[in-house]
């Protein structure tokens, strides 16, 4: 993450937080999803790369990491 969007976050004026995570490697990126969500700030989390990660035999199951990070 940039400096200039980390003090943005920090500073208390985000709304809400888009976090797009690469679902070819979800594992890595989920760490920084759980660090915004401790945060208490809104927080959208949005999976790209579905057809790399089905490619690489990688079945994610949606509804169970909705249950896990709370997301709605």
């Amino acid at each position: 993450m940039s400096k200039s969007a980390c003090h943005y976050i920090l500073s208390g004026d985000a709304d809400l937080l888009i976090n797009v995570v690469d679902a070819s490697n979800l594992e890595r990126n989920l760490y920084l999803t759980l660090q915004l969500l401790e945060l208490g700030i809104p927080c959208i989390v949005a999976l790209n790369m579905l057809d790399i990660a089905e490619k690489q035999n990688i079945r994610i199951e949606i509804d169970a990491c909705r249950a896990v990070l709370a997301a709605r």
